[in-house]
């Protein structure tokens, strides 16, 4: 998943729509304990590097940011997903801020 990706950023096929999915994918996907730990880390980076295309291409669409916001933290740079979060919290429409997680059943913490 992370090389088709890549290639289409490469090749210049990526509308800021696509970039955010191929975000979200690749988060899901890093999330996996069905892959190894190098996969999930390189898929952790994939989606850092697509969502700040995204957020480049499309810098007044706050999901975009939220989802930067996201792959940041699930790389460790949590000062620089704070700093995001606050721009797509920013750019939001009306109603409940976003949110990088969710707690869960057991008060854990996920992904929405």
């Amino acid at each position: 998943a992370a090389t088709e990706s890549e290639l289409a950023v490469t090749m210049g096929e990526c509308t800021p729509d696509a970039l955010r999915e191929m975000t979200w994918f690749s988060v899901r996907w890093a999330m996996s304990d069905e892959l190894s730990p190098a996969t999930r880390l390189h898929l952790a980076s994939t989606s850092e590097r697509l969502a700040a295309l995204a957020a480049y291409a499309s810098p007044s669409d706050y999901l975009a940011w939220l989802w930067l916001a996201r792959s940041q933290a699930l790389v460790g740079r949590w000062e620089e997903a704070e700093i995001v979060l606050k721009r797509a919290q920013e750019l939001k429409p009306n109603g409940e801020p976003p949110v990088l997680f969710y707690p869960d059943r057991e008060g854990l913490m996920r992904w929405p």
